[in-house]
């Protein structure tokens, strides 16, 4: 009777020793198996982090449009975070009947998170500091008498409106438009010639102006 179960026993032990041991062999490979082939997602992220749009910091840009009317101007942004960038626009004027330094600061809100990129609402303040040219006013009348050149200034706030397109990750064009809400000092003595007149009173007279924005640049 002993010798029965000890046999038994003996048959259960091994049977036991013999499905561990097929358990410990099979666990690994059914591991393997499910194990994800990470070398394949590694080599995917990295293919689409760098066709990812680099994101910009700063831009530096052309103005064209106002070159016909005797302004040379240009625009400089810094991206502040996601949607808020900060825009200088330096400027000088070199027309006929006058000339002098303009310059704008400003703030933009851009839609897209892609700061510098779509459409964008914007507002800022300006001043200027002009020298018109006006005739002598001891002039007798009927004659023509020397003409000079007398200073006024212009201080307002601009709110404009547009959008951008960064092109290749380095190449800007944006388009827009705005108005310039002016106030011009007192001027002293009236501009001179009927030719520069209009033109002149347009950019020193006080008043509301409607602007349209042109811009080609470079993404730093």
């Amino acid at each position: 009777m002993r010798g029965l179960l000890g046999d038994e026993c003996g048959v259960r032990a091994r049977t036991l020793f013999l499905v561990a041991c097929a358990g410990i062999c099979c666990v690994p490979r059914i591991v393997l198996a499910q194990a994800p082939d990470l070398s394949y997602d590694r080599r995917s992220t990295f293919e689409s982090d760098s066709q990812a749009p680099v994101a910009p910091t700063a831009a530096l840009e052309l103005n064209p449009l106002p070159v016909g009317f005797g302004k040379v101007g240009g625009n400089l942004e810094f991206v502040l975070a996601a949607h808020h960038a900060l825009i200088f626009c330096p400027a000088y004027f070199a027309a006929t009947a006058f000339h002098g330094p303009e310059g704008e600061a400003g703030y933009r809100f851009y839609f897209s998170p892609r700061t510098l990129s779509g459409p964008f609402l914007g507002v800022g303040i300006m001043g200027a500091a002009f020298s018109y040219l006006h005739e002598a006013s001891d002039c007798p009348q009927g004659q023509v008498c020397l003409t000079r050149f007398d200073s006024t200034r212009l201080y307002g706030a601009t709110v404009e409106f547009g959008t951008q397109w960064i092109v290749k990750d380095w190449f800007l064009l944006g388009v827009g438009g705005g108005f310039i809400f002016q106030h011009a000092t007192r001027r002293q003595y009236e501009l001179y010639g009927d030719d520069f007149s209009n033109q002149a009173e347009w950019v020193l007279d006080s008043g509301v102006r409607p602007r349209v924005l042109f811009s080609v640049g470079v993404v730093l």
